[in-house]
């Protein structure tokens, strides 16, 4: 059945038990907290999915040919014929300190790409222009890495915070590599950077200065995508870590630091991982090697909603149409020791993930009859954040334009960013899409 929520002309789907996507407005009771490596049964979450097409009822263990496909609204940002390259990766909106914790401004994305995308009024489709960005490397940066025999080749993941203060500052994600190596032996180190220009709105000019997570002596696995978060007036750097490496699995962590630059010496706290042991098949990286055990799940942007805090997040590999996203919640930043965010987990009974029970995606294009598919409007959705824009709330993710038949591997230099509506209904254990 559908109900309108709010707004004429906006439905909302979500997930209730007994495992039917049913439309409703009224909040349910979330899941605790899983431990760790834990997950909690969607049924009992009430999280729906963006791809969720609103029309009749149709039940989780339902056969493959009735799962749902996509209805809402899945929009590019930027568009037209001045839009320039469309690559633009890892999107992801400028946080602020407000009231001791941080705040996403989705008026100011930066990404992977040498440019930040700016809309001056309320965010739609389209409404998003570049502006250059240019980053450079101190003194110092560039003379530990010539000690060390190594030299930067890339950046990814400008991730920009300000605090209270209005002092900005930017956790950088850097590729370095042997100076008399293959350039294929490249590792990743995350670096702080200030800026180094006027701020209008925000600075695009910033000077790498001090390394935050890794070495640029040592090759280490993992040590990507890091950004700054507070909470409850203490400052963090969130990043991808390798956490084991046989088998090997990345999750998300959180470091606590003394400042931008310094971390505190404490050791860093797991927010999100893989599930234990073999865990969920679709929380592979390499999903067409059966011979792989590598997993991972990465990106971790938290929003505080309904006074919890909600990670959404991606597993699998951007490259392939694997990539996929995914919402895990606690009731504090940090969880209580043994445990992390928890994943919402249904049944599947029709062994669509090869598993008893699976993630249940927000978004994904990897099987055609598994709820929540998307890849008529976006193949490989990822690198998702919650953003809210007065009153509405919006789904940010970088994902490939379908046409044609899939890829094994995307080119990356195609990748864009994509919003979607979202419509929240009261609580956090409530995200759902809204369809018109």
């Amino acid at each position: 059945m559908i109900k309108v929520c709010g707004r004429r002309g906006l439905a909302v789907l979500f997930l209730v038990l007994p495992l039917v996507l049913v439309a409703a407005c009224g909040p349910l009771s979330a899941p605790e907290p899983a431990s760790t490596g834990a997950s909690a049964t969607a049924g009992a979450a009430g999280i729906a999915s963006a791809g969720a097409t609103a029309g009749a009822a149709v039940s989780a263990s339902a056969s493959p040919s009735a799962s749902p496909t996509a209805s809402a609204d899945v929009e590019k940002m930027i568009g037209g014929p001045r839009a320039g390259w469309p690559y633009f990766s890892d999107p992801y909106p400028v946080y602020r300190t407000s009231h001791g914790t941080s705040v996403a401004d989705p008026h100011i994305v930066f990404g992977t790409s040498d440019a930040v995308l700016l809309c001056p009024g309320q965010i739609r489709p389209g409404c998003y222009t570049r502006r250059p960005v240019v980053i450079t490397m101190s003194e110092a940066i560039t003379a530990q890495a010539a000690a060390a025999g190594t030299v930067i080749v890339a950046t990814q993941n400008h991730n920009p915070f300000q605090n209270d203060d209005g002092a900005w500052s930017m956790a950088l994600t850097v590729t370095v590599r042997q100076r008399s190596g293959h350039p294929s032996g490249h590792w990743d180190v995350v670096l702080h950077a200030h800026p180094a220009g006027p701020s209008d709105p925000v600075p695009t000019t910033w000077v790498a200065d001090s390394v935050l997570a890794g070495s640029l002596a040592v090759s280490q696995d993992a040590n990507y995508d890091g950004k700054y978060y507070e909470a409850n007036g203490a400052l963090y750097l969130l990043y991808s870590k390798r956490l084991s490496s046989g088998p090997a699995r990345d999750g998300i962590v959180a470091q606590r630091m003394r400042s931008p630059r310094q971390p505190d010496g404490t050791a860093p706290a797991v927010l999100l991982q893989p599930a234990p042991g073999t865990g969920f098949t679709s929380e592979d990286f390499f999903a067409g090697d059966p011979g792989s055990s590598f997993k991972l799940v990465e990106t971790g942007n938290i929003t505080r909603i309904d006074g919890k805090y909600v990670m959404a997040y991606s597993t699998g590999d951007f490259e392939e149409n694997d990539y996929k996203i995914a919402v895990a919640w606690s009731k504090t930043f940090l969880p209580p020791p043994g445990s992390t965010y928890a994943k919402l987990v249904t049944p599947d009974p029709s062994n669509l993930w090869r598993d008893r029970e699976d993630v249940s995606y927000l978004m994904q294009s990897q099987e055609p009859q598994a709820p929540h598919y998307v890849g008529g409007q976006v193949l490989a959705p990822g690198v998702p954040s919650i953003v809210q824009d007065g009153r509405r709330w919006y789904l940010i993710f970088a994902g490939y334009q379908p046409g044609g038949q899939v890829p094994a591997t995307f080119n990356p230099a195609s990748r864009q960013p994509y919003l979607v509506p979202l419509c929240l209904t009261g609580s956090a254990s409530i995200i759902v899409a809204c369809t018109r």
